[in-house]
């Protein structure tokens, strides 16, 4: 395994705790079997956690992306260098099935509580409310739903990324 498939799995592995973590918060706050007082490091340290999985991501896609770049844009044949919807496929297409269904429904458990709990605001100073702890976590809960399973299905690719992405458009 390469370096950066041991790294992708890393990443993986980060994004699915965040994503148990968070969901299990939404559901123990809403439930009333954990305070709000309780969860606040928990949500801020998901926080911290957020963040390098959707580093990872934007670098991944980022990658593809410049590979058909590089692939180039034949003016004769009149199509766009960016990540089409194959190629958008192509990215979870080694993400295992359940793993793809778990993500779809952390999203969706995200969506209904944070459209339940509505706007809130926090400042350092104020009492941290089961609002707060529901929001916030809704929110890791969905960024990392959507980088799961394209960091999961990288990290998971045969052999190298050129060889997916970017000689695609000169075999066509």
């Amino acid at each position: 395994m390469s370096k950066l498939k041991a790294f992708l799995r890393v990443v993986e592995v980060v994004a699915g705790c965040v994503l148990l973590t968070a969901t299990a918060l939404i559901l123990l706050v809403k439930t009333q079997l954990m305070s709000p007082a309780t969860a606040q490091p928990v949500v801020m340290a998901l926080f911290w956690a957020v963040l390098p999985v959707w580093g990872t991501l934007i670098g991944v896609t980022g990658r593809l992306a410049h590979m058909r770049w590089l692939a180039g844009w034949r003016w004769w044949r009149r199509r766009p260098a960016y990540l089409n919807i194959e190629d958008m496929k192509l990215l979870v297409h080694w993400c295992p099935r359940p793993w793809r269904f778990a993500s779809l429904v952390a999203a969706a458990v995200a969506i209904v509580a944070a459209v339940g709990t509505g706007k809130v605001v926090w400042s350092p100073g104020q009492a941290f409310t089961q609002a707060h702890v529901v929001s916030f976590s809704a929110t890791a809960v969905f960024f990392c739903a959507m980088a799961f399973p394209v960091l999961t299905s990288a990290s998971r690719m045969p052999g190298q990324y050129s060889d997916h992405f970017g000689r695609r458009q000169e075999r066509s």
